[in-house]
């Protein structure tokens, strides 16, 4: 009976909402120095207007929520693997002149580690 007594006790605020939002939107049509088109205006806004949510469910308190959670062990599924390595060393091109000396390199040294797939199902 509480549940009932609640929603009765909504609809009333809700219905007082609506009469109220409708005898503004007759307003703005029987508004006739108001530029532009309001029927049109108010048909858009009636598209993305939210309908009043309901509060159905009580607040969460340990007398109405059960929570029985259930667990289950995890299933691992190893694969072995294995590492490639390749590594491609660029040596420094140096040249001489009588008075300075010019380095250059190719490429700056890196190192790139690529982890395989890893597949885990639950």
């Amino acid at each position: 009976m509480p549940f009932w007594n609640r929603i009765y006790n909504q609809n009333g605020k809700y219905a007082i909402d609506a009469i109220q939002a409708t005898v503004q939107e007759y307003n703005r049509i029987g508004n006739i120095l108001a530029e532009g088109n309001p029927i049109a205006d108010l048909a858009k806004e009636s598209m993305t207007k939210e309908r009043p949510k309901l509060k159905i469910f009580g607040p969460a308190t340990p007398n109405n929520v059960d929570y029985k959670p259930i667990l289950k062990n995890p299933e691992i599924e190893v694969d072995l693997g294995g590492v490639d390595i390749s590594a491609q060393p660029n040596r420094p091109e140096i040249e001489y002149r009588r008075g300075y000396v010019r380095t250059f390199m190719e490429q700056y040294p890196s190192v790139k580690i690529t982890a395989p797939n890893i597949d885990i199902t639950l």
